[in-house]
């Protein structure tokens, strides 16, 4: 690769020891994943330090810091072992319940399986219990004109 190239990507990087994140101080996207001249910047770091990604793997942050740059915590994995790590990692729902033991609702879909929340699902339910109209039938009062004198 080209010195300019190379120089001008580790510049944009805050490293600090060796076994701790480097993180990447220039842009991102919306998920906190760096970008540099349209590439990923882990997948960038990867390459310049362990050579190209071997086809059909992906890089993986082990330290699981999207912003991480640092080659030690990035490691080369299929999509799926990718996917399977960071869900492991998941440990409460985005409300803060813990998805463990009754909590959890297994949900099997053609792309794949979820864990869903028990508790929030429930709490769901009683929300969405309130704003339905009762299902019993209201008595309608008969029209003026259905009268007869």
């Amino acid at each position: 690769m080209r010195t300019d190239f190379v120089s001008s990507f580790w510049a944009k990087v805050a490293k600090g020891e060796p076994d701790e994140c480097w993180r990447w101080n220039a842009s991102s996207n919306g998920k906190g994943y760096g970008h540099y001249r349209n590439r990923s910047a882990h997948a960038v770091a990867y390459e310049l330090t362990h050579g190209p990604v071997p086809s059909g793997l992906t890089v993986d942050h082990l330290c699981a810091n999207r912003g991480c740059v640092n080659p030690a915590h990035l490691e080369a994995v299929t999509l799926q072992e990718n996917i399977r790590r960071h869900v492991a990692k998941i440990t409460h729902c985005k409300h803060g319940h813990p998805l463990v033991g009754d909590n959890i609702r297994v949900v099997v879909r053609p792309d794949g399986v979820r864990r869903k929340c028990r508790e929030c699902a429930r709490r769901m339910a009683r929300e969405w219990g309130h704003r339905r109209p009762s299902r019993r039938k209201l008595a309608v009062a008969p029209s003026p004109k259905d009268s007869t004198p």
